[in-house]
């Protein structure tokens, strides 16, 4: 598991969206990039992870995944922490940790604890325009504690 603590200024990230998918953002040109941040933004119930490029090697631990469980909670007394965990049944799946800071806004409503969607991850393509780097189905689920790797409750 992959675990930095956002400490940086929140930078004012801009989106552009055609559907739920992202056609143009300044994230990888903010501090969070480079920083080495991931960030997760939610359009039209899609969650959207955006890579920074010092972390791209790491999309290949998600290869095995099939599907993404998404989990919020609290990480050493601090709430609304995001665990962004790739389930491919082994005892050691890839997964991120996310600070309140790295998420454009916690899930709610329609993306609500029990329900199901999508996890698009996006990274830096040419000129600067985000290029889908992969696309899971995803549960999300409320926990007590992060991290919480167990697998979605069959």
């Amino acid at each position: 598991m992959q675990l930095i603590h956002a400490v940086l200024p929140m930078p004012q990230l801009v989106f552009a969206n055609h559907g739920p998918a992202l056609v143009s953002t300044n994230y990888w040109e903010t501090p969070l990039a480079d920083a080495g941040l991931f960030f997760l933004t939610w359009h039209r119930g899609v969650a959207r992870l955006l890579v920074p490029q010092v972390h791209e090697s790491a999309l290949a631990d998600t290869a095995t995944g099939r599907e993404v469980l998404m989990t919020t909670g609290v990480f050493h007394d601090r709430k609304d922490y995001l665990e962004i965990m790739w389930e491919d049944d082994s005892d050691a799946p890839f997964s991120l940790l996310l600070a309140p800071q790295q998420v454009h806004r916690q899930p709610s409503g329609a993306d609500a604890a029990g329900a199901t969607t999508t996890c698009d991850v996006y990274v830096v393509g040419f000129r600067g325009t985000p290029l889908l780097a992969g696309e899971w189905p995803a549960r999300l689920r409320k926990g007590t504690s992060l991290p919480n790797l167990t697998p979605w409750v069959r």
